[in-house]
């Protein structure tokens, strides 16, 4: 199995995660998609205590789903 991970717009979950030859990400495992929502969030959170964001994003506007390939 291989998972993506969504997120949250207002008008539902998509899966905007790509590499740098905006082709979408796809891990293999789940343990490894949540190590990469960790990743961000930290980053952000970084970002707000210098400054350079106005707030953080919440874990909850991501999500990991299980695909077929």
């Amino acid at each position: 199995m291989s998972y993506i991970v969504e997120t949250r717009f207002f008008n539902g979950w998509e899966n905007c995660w790509t590499d740098g030859e905006g082709k979408p990400l796809i891990f293999s495992s789940k343990a490894e998609a949540s190590e990469e929502i960790t990743d961000l969030l930290a980053e952000v959170k970084a970002a707000v205590a210098a400054g350079d964001m106005v707030e953080e994003y919440a874990r909850s506007d991501y999500r990991i789903v299980k695909v077929k390939l």
